[in-house]
């Protein structure tokens, strides 16, 4: 639920990144280089898939901090592509990376956990399968979201 906000239009640049980050109220998005009024929410999931929802629309990085301001989370959006194909988390370096089988997407995750819990939401909300994979590239399990 948004706790407060002003008209959603934005008057970022295209491209621009978005920050999402722990506020006094909730959570808070904001993005660089525009005059957009920063956007408070109650609940963390909801922050996570508005920021989604704009930063895919923009084409743009969303970099998601934790309490200390360190970058927990990193996700870049460059197009929309047909909502047919399954979301993945796999293994990508140090941590764990949301990939979907035709877009250059990804969101960067220190902790599987974290990427699992994104991804479970970004499935459910895109009606997509998850699958999960080991850290050896090998797959663990799917969930079924897809209609």
């Amino acid at each position: 639920m948004i706790q407060t906000t002003k008209d959603t239009k934005s008057t970022a640049k295209p491209g621009a990144a978005l920050q999402l980050a722990p506020s006094l109220n909730g959570w808070c998005i904001t993005a660089e280089g525009g005059d957009d009024d920063p956007m408070t929410f109650n609940v963390y999931e909801d922050a996570l898939k508005r920021a989604c929802d704009i930063a895919r629309q923009r084409g743009s990085a969303l970099y998601v901090r934790g309490d200390d301001e360190a970058i927990t989370g990193r996700w870049e959006f460059y197009a929309e592509f047909p909502q047919h194909d399954a979301i993945h988390v796999v293994p990508s370096g140090e941590g764990w990376a949301i990939r979907r089988e035709s877009e250059p997407m990804s969101g960067y995750f220190e902790r599987k956990l974290e990427a699992v819990d994104a991804a479970r939401k970004l499935a459910k909300d895109d009606e997509r399968d998850l699958v999960v994979h080991y850290t050896d590239g090998e797959v663990q399990g799917v969930r079924e979201y897809a209609e």
